[in-house]
């Protein structure tokens, strides 16, 4: 029984991130450069869920947070902020604009 319970939990964890994901697909990041004339929306920001060794998964899945936070907001682009690619990332941050 507990097997059933944890499998059950997984599935609806599963699909909460998979529903988080469909959020942002209608944004796509951008460089500055290509949101000019755009409209900003403003600031958008996600924490990984993972560091250290998985540090690029943990950065993609904030990536895909902040696109989904950006979509919400009516956004269709996201321009990043940088972030240095060897050093651990706590906050993904970026700017939402609608094209």
């Amino acid at each position: 029984m507990k097997h059933i319970s944890l499998i059950t939990c997984l599935v609806a964890l599963a699909a909460c991130d998979t529903v988080r994901e469909e959020a942002g697909l209608n944004v796509s990041d951008a460089s500055a450069s290509e949101v000019v004339g755009c409209t900003a929306l403003g600031t958008v920001q996600s924490v990984p869920k993972v560091f250290g060794p998985l540090k690029r998964v943990g950065l993609e899945d904030g990536r895909r947070a902040a696109r989904a936070s950006a979509s919400k907001a009516g956004a269709n682009r996201i321009v990043f902020d940088p972030v240095d690619p060897n050093a651990d990332v706590f906050i993904v941050s970026g700017t939402a604009y609608r094209c």
